[in-house]
């Protein structure tokens, strides 16, 4: 049967209370008043949310009110009244008197409906029922409904995870586990043994630990965990990490901080006003022997832990992050610069997959590419065609997340890779069009060569993004993308500034025709 608990009138009737002055309040999260035994969680804001009941109180905090804290009722009053405190996730299941559905809890009081008793014993053992609670209905409202559990093997996110005949703890976000130190590790956030969900799925996981009490894990007020996958325009966000092993270089950091403070211009230059970037603060990760690894060259390799780390401590708002190091990072390729690692796609029409892999790196779908830049000092940002470097290396980067990759229909049942080199994901040496995913901008001189544009303006360093990159990236409607052309060269290979050969047109229709109208194609 359900369990049942008393109304808030009753249940905090002899808890000890203090009073403290209003300023500090930023050290204490839990308040009432002497008048009312409503119990509030206040954020940084300074903003309280109620605890609706004891149930909800006591799923993260116990038998425990010695953190609780009276102040006078008019300095309550000031504080905004926001929304209702949810059950702690992974401690009950939920239902509502009136209704027989069961629910799981997740982060942010996401609730996700258990099939049947099939189902629910599968996940939570033969006990599960001793698990269920009633919310009442009039707090239901404060709830997210989330996606059903429908089958026997689906395990829900925010719960403590063990696998069977194992002795590791895991605190399971997504399909992601982060392992606790110890039991006491668990108990410290919250959680008990019979709280501990066992199952036979492994999952990926987390080379970081949880040793103590987490604010993911005991905040009250961590967001649902809900896809927040868009398909980012006009305006994108990034965000910028500097890996840093040993002491920390001032010049780095500095460089940093320049890269970060030049992009949104770049960007802005590069789609020509008609996209926006807003960079976030440049933010310093030390390698406590995580975020790297040595590989078997004898360099270094940036994990994924590094930008799992950051969202531990960093909002979910950003849609690439690049990776700067104060050491040398070495990739698998050649003639490394830097290194895209696409993460999400939404958008159909570019001749790139579809795919959602946010979860493996911390985020919700918001993220859509990793950029791996490496080694900060080994830009020269001294000199100014220094910097024009860097910029177009991110702009670069950031383009591989849309542009690059199309086919072109150039006959019926006829797609061509022509506008694009050989690994189909930068433009051709051959294209009409300048962009900084390649492209040398061919000008004819009348006689049936043609001059590399690139040749005629060496200080074209940073180069702006082409119409069909714009197009693709979501900046431009495809009629006012005017036709491109690709050169055929007499001499099969020919990478001269000026060469003869054979132009043929490429339509933006053409274009359409090979890959799909560009659609943004959201979950």
């Amino acid at each position: 049967m359900p369990r049942h608990f008393p109304s808030l009138a009753i249940w905090l009737a002899g808890a000890a209370f203090f009073v403290f002055p209003l300023p500090g309040l930023a050290a204490n999260r839990l308040v009432k008043t002497a008048a009312q035994p409503t119990v509030y969680y206040v954020d940084d804001a300074n903003a309280r949310h109620p605890f609706p009941d004891a149930l909800t109180y006591r799923s993260w905090y116990g038998d425990d009110y010695s953190g609780i804290a009276t102040i006078k009722a008019e300095e309550l009053a000031k504080m905004p009244l926001e929304k209702n405190i949810t059950l702690k996730p992974g401690k009950w299941l939920a239902k509502v008197p009136s209704a027989p559905t069961v629910y799981a809890v997740e982060q942010g009081g996401v609730l996700r409906a258990l099939a049947g008793a099939d189902v629910a014993q599968a996940i939570y053992g033969p006990r599960w029922s001793k698990k269920v609670v009633d919310i009442p209905e009039a707090f239901f409202t404060s709830y997210v409904i989330g996606q059903p559990l429908m089958r026997t093997y689906e395990l829900p996110s925010s719960i403590v995870y063990q696998v069977q005949g194992k002795s590791t703890y895991y605190w399971k976000v997504g399909n992601l586990l982060q392992p606790f130190k110890n039991i006491e590790a668990v108990v410290a956030n919250g959680y008990a043994k019979e709280d501990v969900v066992a199952g036979d799925r492994t999952l990926p996981t987390r080379a970081r630990v949880i040793a103590g009490p987490n604010d993911r894990l005991a905040s009250p007020l961590n967001p649902a965990l809900l896809s927040n996958q868009d398909c980012g325009f006009p305006t994108i966000r990034v965000g910028l990490i500097l890996v840093n092993r040993g002491d920390v270089s001032d010049a780095n950091v500095a460089a940093t901080k320049t890269i970060a403070q030049r992009l949104p211009e770049a960007y802005r230059w590069a789609t020509r006003e008609l996209g926006d970037l807003v960079v976030g603060d440049a933010v310093v990760m030390f390698d406590d022997g995580t975020l790297s690894k040595a590989t078997e060259q004898g360099g270094r390799k940036l994990t994924d832990e590094v930008p799992r780390t950051f969202y531990d401590r960093n909002p979910d708002t950003f849609d690439f992050l690049f990776l700067f190091s104060n050491f040398t990072v070495q990739q698998d390729q050649p003639n490394y610069e830097a290194h895209f690692f696409p993460v999400t796609n939404a958008i159909f029409g570019l001749n790139l997959p579809l795919l959602n892999a946010a979860e493996m790196f911390g985020s919700r779908g918001k993220l859509k590419g990793i950029i791996v830049v490496g080694d900060v000092a080994r830009f020269d940002l001294e000199d100014p065609s220094g910097k024009l470097q860097i910029d177009n290396l991110l702009l670069h980067e950031i383009a591989h997340q849309w542009s690059g990759a199309v086919k072109a229909r150039l006959a019926p049942d006829q797609d061509s890779t022509v506008l694009l080199r050989d690994d189909s994901k930068h433009w051709s040496y051959y294209d009409s069009f300048i962009s900084p995913l390649g492209g040398s901008g061919w000008q004819s001189n009348g006689d049936g060569t043609y001059t590399s544009r690139l040749s005629q303006e060496p200080d074209l360093i940073r180069r702006p993004y082409a119409d069909l990159d714009l197009y693709l990236m979501g900046l431009l409607p495809a009629q006012v993308v005017p036709p491109v052309f690709y050169l055929e060269p007499n001499i099969a290979n020919q990478l001269n500034n000026t060469i003869a050969g054979t132009p043929h047109t490429v339509t933006i229709e053409q274009i359409v025709a090979a890959n799909g109208k560009r659609r943004c194609e959201l979950p």
